[in-house]
């Protein structure tokens, strides 16, 4: 965009935020993107071989026969951090005046 003008239409021309959402509010967008590449070399090594043969090895079977992960709003926090709720504000709202 060359044109100087194209600025300050933008800046003449906009409004305030009337809500804010986020799908991961505990989270940073850094963060969103490491827990994506951890999954993907996870299921990566999900998909090998070994795996499998470490899936059907009989020494495994109590592993498997545990429960799946539980849902994220049974898991303990940690100390010193509270839980959110549906009218919590994000913590960049908090900061407002």
């Amino acid at each position: 965009m060359a044109d100087p003008g194209v600025k300050e239409w933008f800046v003449a021309h906009q409004a305030p935020a009337s809500s804010f959402v986020s799908s991961y509010p505990d989270l940073t967008v850094t963060q969103i993107w490491k827990d994506q590449r951890v999954n993907e070399a996870f299921q990566e090594v999900l998909d090998t071989p070994e795996f499998q043969a470490a899936l059907e090895n009989p020494a495994n079977a109590a592993l498997l026969a545990t429960p799946r992960s539980r849902s994220c709003s049974t898991l303990p926090r940690p100390e010193g951090q509270p839980a959110r709720t549906a009218r919590s504000k994000h913590p960049r709202e908090a900061q407002r005046p």
